[in-house]
């Protein structure tokens, strides 16, 4: 006889500690960590719903892992989308209710099913959180959806790539539902305006959690200067400069950059569905002249 599916609500408090609810039962404390929550829920395959920010992402890795083995699936939500993520005890317990009052939350922040190419930042995310930047990330980072075109951008710093994969962890949470390529949210939480731009220019960086992201934006594209033979891969440093360089370029190539991953993001998440009319991702976007277009153009190539 056929176990019956175990439908879960679950998220991480501060202290570490897992919060839950059971085919639609109150939020209670399961009084233990991840691995212990994992380990007590026998053989019984799980339908999990989850918070999919960076905090609850070692919660998603162990339950997609072990739906993987025991049946079932794992869908995670926007934290946008049930008020944010807890940042107290008590809060653990409101984000479970908010998330089970979003049961049918759907839309660009909604609930969304966990498949390899999402696991993939999830895994990352809870790397780096446990371990710090390892061969593991940097093996991981070769399967996202992204890396394929981020190949392209002369002189990646590929740590902070992987730290800026795993504060976003899925694109879809800051899209605007009315304009899809409206990326002015993901702006705003990466710290990518002008005030903070200048403030990481002339001091290098702030205290705030946007002042770090928009650090780490700017470490991923900006640590290597391009040299003569590198060509089209530093169509970046062309947006620098365009308009003086300084703390401005910085904020224009930066959000140049990050518009490119966000592109390149869903259109390798979208690879292959037949739903997808057209490209998520258009060259000509990004790159205007013929060594930027050829250079990318090769890399795929190469890549094919």
């Amino acid at each position: 006889m056929a176990a019956t599916c175990l439908q879960l609500y679950a998220c991480v408090a501060p202290t570490g500690i897992v919060w839950y609810a059971v085919n639609g039962s109150v939020p209670y404390s399961a009084g233990c960590t991840i691995d212990q929550f994992i380990q007590g829920l026998g053989d019984r395959p799980v339908y999990a719903r989850c918070l999919g920010d960076t905090w609850n992402t070692p919660l998603v890795v162990a339950l997609y892992d072990y739906c993987q083995y025991r049946g079932g699936r794992v869908e995670a939500v926007g934290p946008g989308r049930v008020g944010g993520p807890a940042e107290t005890p008590a809060g653990a317990a409101r984000t479970i209710y908010c998330m089970q009052q979003a049961a049918r939350a759907r839309g660009p922040a909604g609930w969304r099913i966990v498949t390899q190419g999402e696991y993939v930042t999830y895994a990352i995310a809870a790397r780096l959180g446990c371990h710090g930047f390892d061969g593991r990330v940097a093996e991981l980072l070769e399967q996202h959806p992204a890396w394929r075109s981020l190949c392209f951008v002369h002189g990646l710093a590929i740590p902070a790539v992987a730290m800026l994969l795993a504060e976003i962890v899925d694109p879809r949470w800051f899209a605007d539902a009315d304009n899809p390529d409206r990326v002015s949210r993901l702006f705003a939480f990466l710290g990518l305006c002008p005030r903070i731009q200048q403030r990481v220019y002339s001091h290098g960086g702030g205290t705030c959690k946007r002042a770090r992201r928009c650090t780490v934006v700017l470490q991923a594209w900006s640590s290597f200067p391009p040299q003569p033979e590198t060509g089209g891969s530093t169509f970046l440093w062309r947006v620098r400069e365009a308009v003086g360089g300084g703390a401005l370029g910085d904020l224009r190539a930066s959000q140049r950059f990050i518009l490119f991953l966000y592109h390149s993001w869903l259109a390798g998440l979208y690879a292959g569905d037949k739903s997808i009319d057209g490209s998520l991702f258009d060259p000509e976007l990004f790159f205007k002249n013929s060594d930027e277009l050829q250079g990318y153009s090769k890399m795929l190539g190469v890549a094919d």
